[in-house]
Order: C-alpha cells, then sequence, then structure tokens
C-alpha cells in the first residue's frame, strides 16, 4: 500500500451509546487539503467484548467480537479538496 501524500482529516460522528438491536446512524467526514486519489472509503465497525479472570494463576484477558459491519460509501475516483461526509 503506497503511503498518503495529503492525508485527510477523519472525524467520526456517533451516538455515544449504542443499544442492541437498535439502529442508529454514524457519519464520517474526510477533510482533504488537497484533491486525493482513492480506490475506496472503507467504513467497518466493530463490537467487542472483554473480560478478565483471575486464579492461582494471575489474572487473564480474553475478548470476543459479536458484531461486525462494512460500508463502501464511494468507489474508486478523486476526492477534492475539502470537506465529504458520508451517512
Amino acid at each position: 500500500m503506497g503511503l498518503l501524500k495529503t492525508r485527510p482529516e477523519v472525524s467520526l460522528y456517533a451516538p455515544r451509546l449504542i443499544d442492541a438491536g437498535r439502529e442508529y446512524t454514524a457519519r464520517v467526514v474526510l477533510r482533504c487539503p488537497a484533491p486525493l486519489p482513492v480506490n475506496a472509503v472503507v467504513v467497518e465497525f466493530t463490537g467487542e467484548e472483554s473480560w478478565y479472570t483471575q486464579s492461582q494463576y494471575g489474572r487473564h484477558g480474553e475478548s470476543s467480537v459479536f458484531f461486525r459491519a462494512t460500508s463502501r460509501p464511494f468507489e474508486r475516483g478523486e476526492l477534492s479538496e475539502g470537506e465529504h461526509a458520508f451517512d
């Protein structure tokens, strides 16, 4: 993968608390300081739970991914200078 010569500033706007089974809208905003050619804009949300157990052998951590959703709001092209928002 090549280095981004003009890296955009990325902001994510989503609810602070997301309840299971309830729909929500997230917004990704890219602010490009100059035109930027891209192969795609991919947004992935991952839900992960973590827990710890303690025994005579010490503390042990585990985690499990319980949710993953991917969206491709923009395919190959060029993002012009300025702000681009994707819902």
